[in-house]
């Protein structure tokens, strides 16, 4: 994030704008870099994560660390084939794994839990 401040505020030649932080970055040394280069943040890390409906926000997922499952809000169990995925976003490097059902395709709530991604262009 500390890159994107950065360059934003070359792009606008002014510090005088505001950074919204996600739960991805919503970190004290992140909010210490907008702060060191005087630009106003504030964080909206809850309101990130939640699907269009909050009913199926990440936060009513439960897992069953026994059965390494999560049971989404519509009572299906989403499971995982166990593998470790790396994911690089820039100098950060984590490991992930993909937890999945094929209920989705076919679930009455499909439309209100899958987030519609929206791209920044850079």
């Amino acid at each position: 994030m500390g890159a994107m401040v950065r360059r934003a505020k070359t792009i606008l030649g002014s510090s005088d704008f505001y950074a919204l932080y996600d739960k991805g970055y919503h970190t004290g040394s992140e909010f210490e870099y907008a702060f060191k280069h005087g630009v106003s943040y504030c964080s909206c890390a809850r309101c990130c994560l939640a699907r269009p409906d909050i009913a199926f926000d990440v936060e009513n997922f439960h897992y069953n660390k026994e059965r390494d499952a999560y049971t989404c809000p519509a009572g299906e169990q989403l499971k995982t084939n166990g593998s470790w995925y790396t994911k690089a976003h820039g100098k950060t490097i984590n490991k992930i794994k993909h937890y999945k059902t094929k209920a989705c395709l076919n679930c009455r709530f499909f439309a209100r839990c899958h987030l519609q991604q929206i791209r920044q262009i850079n």
